[in-house]
């Protein structure tokens, strides 16, 4: 077995102890789990399930990225867990909630970002807290505005859909799942329409936003770069059933940059995912989208470290 990355079929709960700046954000914020699934299984036909038996744990303060072929299931357990599709067994619970997701406090953002083209972005990010209902309007909008501080956007608040770039519109879709002030941030996927240049930044000021937030994220991706740059820990999981086959603890430091990208720590955890997708053939069966990422990922990490030497 190896040390940082582990290759199994799973049994009992997946919650690897998680690195130091986890563990201050988890002493932080308290003992309690963010998020605790328990056995969920999903089954869309009753005959074949797209998620069997998924144990997992996230603490407090905790990245994790799920990496895994198309049609393994990472979509629906995002689904599960943020409230909106209840598992045929098991249970998904954030912060012991099992309610909706407001009560879970859950942000989400797709892999659309689902704007409203007639509102401007201000609007767009507004629009959750009107609809709770709890703030007068000129509240709404303050918060609106630092939301979109955060992601880099205040000077477009003015700007509708239609007049924003692609990421731009993902970032106010960011801007929008953080306005409430949501514990859990769950992303499937939010930048794969985006460039790789674009990409690689907008990872990075994810990355130091979730920091600065003290967020918990879970985050879908095809991307092994992806995963490892903006998690503290890589879950991999399978189809065939939908299950989780192995993790990676990620050795990077808290305080990231794009440095970090070209370290050996971080050309470790990503050959340490790609051999777990390896062992399990998601490699071998014509998934194209995850195959030619891995790829892109090896060809990346040495080209910068060709560059550094």
């Amino acid at each position: 077995m190896r040390t940082k990355g582990t290759s199994m079929e799973q049994h009992g709960s997946h919650g690897a102890p998680w690195p130091q700046g986890a563990q201050q954000a988890q002493a932080a914020q308290g003992s309690q789990t963010a998020v605790f699934c328990q056995g969920v299984t999903v089954s869309f036909t009753g005959v074949h399930n797209e998620l069997q038996n998924i144990d997992l744990t996230i603490h407090p303060g905790e990245s994790v990225a799920l990496v895994g072929p198309s049609g393994c299931g990472k979509s629906t357990l995002l689904r599960v867990i943020a409230g909106l599709l209840e598992p045929d067994a098991g249970t998904a619970e954030v912060f012991g909630s099992d309610g909706s997701p407001s009560e879970r406090g859950i942000g989400f953002v797709f892999q659309e970002a689902t704007l409203f083209p007639w509102l401007n972005a201000l609007e767009n990010v507004a629009m959750p807290l009107e609809l709770q209902k709890y703030l007068s309007a000129a509240d709404c909008r303050e918060h609106a505005r630092a939301a979109l501080k955060d992601v880099g956007l205040l000077q477009w608040a003015e700007k509708y859909p239609r007049e924003l770039s692609g990421g731009m519109k993902q970032r106010v879709a960011l801007a929008r799942a953080l306005v409430t002030d949501s514990r859990v941030l769950l992303l499937d996927e939010p930048f794969a329409a985006i460039d790789a240049l674009r990409r690689e930044r907008f990872n990075y000021e994810l990355w130091r936003l979730a920091c600065k937030r003290n967020l918990t994220m879970l985050v879908v991706t095809h991307s092994i770069n992806e995963a490892v740059s903006m998690s503290h820990r890589v879950v991999v999981m399978a189809e065939d059933p939908g299950r989780i086959v192995g993790e990676v603890t990620v050795d990077l430091p808290e305080q990231r940059d794009l440095a970090t990208w070209s370290s050996q720590n971080f050309h470790d955890a990503c050959t340490q995912v790609r051999q777990i997708l390896e062992e399990t053939g998601a490699l071998m069966h014509g998934d194209t989208d995850t195959s030619m990422r891995c790829a892109e990922t090896e060809t990346g990490v040495h080209a910068h470290a060709h560059a550094r030497n």
